[in-house]
């Protein structure tokens, strides 16, 4: 009996031995399929997560004033925003009578939009907004890499020597040249001032006008000036301080130099029996027709050259009034006291996504070849490719030298009439260098006196 009990007793524990065994085997099943569970689902929040931080969207806006004008360009840099930021951008634009009026008045109340498109970061209302730190300086920022240093320095503000914008497109000052007409002379492109003097020389020889103006018209006299006043003053031409401040005079002896140039082109014939007989039309027109040598004008002119000769190759050249081997200073239109471009307001609540927007807007290549083809001019940005030849030869002028900008910019709007009236004057032989100076320098004076 007592064996009988004791197999029972053993066969009892070796079954509840065995369906613990199950039990347990089958709960760990359970447990790894509940961690697995936990783990999947953690995963798919991280990755719920990672989706939606990525559509996750910026709203900006934008102050500008042309964009009926531009809205090719201000559409695809909104589409740009968009696909690429996931920022959008709203385009608030102010008429342009009433722009520089409605910035101050926003940005002093605290309320301009997150980016400004100024006109210039020194004078005006941009030197109001630089002074009272409502732009923010962009100094250090990664896409400068994009444009050339010396470049740079010259957008910088006068106001704090900070960097606030950088204009996008320029034009360039220099002779515009037909291929064909050069090629058949045997005349290369002269890259000192003495080899120019030949050019013209030799041109003058085959009985075609060497140099073409259109002087009939007063502000095609200062084309020619602005280079030779730019190479003449060098270093010191941030030439908006040197003569805005009057630390020096138009009767300076290097301004009188480099009017000089003016004066002894005309003599020499360089400009043809009538320099002041035919307007910038007809100038582009004779350049056209190979009956003159060289067109002293900025890019720009080409549209009118093409207007007569739309087939026709043409070349683009800075006027050197340098030595043989000395550095070149390249008349653009630049801003004088600062960079125009677009700013990033400081006060605004967006300044990372801002700061995003711009680095795309001048480091996006599709994007900057649709505004430079939008804004007409020469790009500035280095990773722009045009399949356009001259474009390419001004491109390549405007990077020979240190840039400059037009001299103009530092003298008001009579002392500007004097200068230029003064030189269409010296080209009719009724003027000279000293009483065009002696002029420009009593206006500025009265001027100064009335500011004191």
């Amino acid at each position: 009996m007592k064996k009988v009990f004791s197999l029972l007793l053993s066969l009892l524990m070796l079954f509840t031995l065995a369906t613990g065994c199950a039990s347990n085997k089958k709960g760990d099943g359970a447990s790894k399929e509940a961690a697995t569970a936990l783990s999947e689902s953690t995963v798919n929040k991280e990755n719920t997560k990672e989706v939606t931080e990525k559509k996750k969207e910026e709203n900006i806006s934008f102050a500008t004033w042309d964009y009926g004008e531009r809205k090719d360009m201000n559409d695809a840099i909104i589409k740009a925003f968009k696909e690429k930021l996931s920022i959008n951008l709203e385009i608030v634009n102010y008429p342009t009578e009433q722009y520089a009026t409605m910035i101050q008045t926003k940005a002093a109340a605290g309320d301009a939009p997150d980016l400004i498109n100024v006109h210039g970061s020194g004078s005006g209302y941009g030197k109001v907004l630089v002074a009272n730190k409502e732009l923010l300086p962009i100094d250090g920022e990664p896409w400068l890499k994009n444009y050339s240093a010396d470049f740079i320095e010259g957008c910088k503000s006068v106001v704090d020597g900070k960097l606030y914008c950088v204009d996008v497109t320029i034009h360039v000052l220099g002779g515009i040249y037909k291929k064909q007409l050069f090629k058949e002379l045997g005349i290369v492109v002269p890259e000192c001032y003495e080899d120019f003097i030949d050019v013209c020389e030799k041109l003058k020889a085959k009985g075609i006008i060497p140099l073409m103006g259109g002087f009939k018209e007063s502000w095609t006299t200062q084309m020619l000036t602005h280079q030779s006043i730019n190479q003449c003053l060098g270093e010191v031409g941030k030439t908006s301080q040197v003569f805005e401040k009057a630390e020096m005079k138009f009767s300076d002896p290097v301004y009188k130099k480099a009017l000089a140039y003016f004066d002894e082109f005309v003599k020499k014939g360089y400009y043809g029996p009538q320099p002041l007989g035919t307007d910038a039309a007809t100038a582009s027109k004779l350049i056209a027709q190979g009956k003159a040598g060289i067109l002293v004008q900025g890019n720009w002119q080409l549209a009118d050259i093409r207007k007569t000769d739309p087939d026709g190759e043409y070349g683009f050249f800075t006027i050197p009034f340098n030595k043989k081997g000395q550095q070149k200073f390249i008349s653009v239109s630049m801003k004088p006291t600062g960079s125009g471009g677009i700013a990033i307001y400081a006060k605004g609540k967006k300044i990372d996504a801002a700061k995003m927007a711009l680095n795309l807007y001048h480091s996006d290549s599709d994007l900057q070849n649709i505004i430079v083809k939008e804004m007409g001019g020469v790009s500035t940005n280095k990773i722009v490719k045009v399949d356009d030849k001259f474009l390419n030869e001004v491109i390549a002028a405007f990077n020979s030298g240190k840039p400059m900008p037009f001299p103009d910019g530092y003298n008001s709007q009579p002392v500007n009439d004097a200068y230029t009236r003064g030189l269409q004057g010296i080209a009719a032989g009724v003027e000279t260098i000293e009483s065009v100076t002696a002029r420009m320098d009593e206006l500025k004076k009265k001027e100064l006196e009335q500011q004191q």
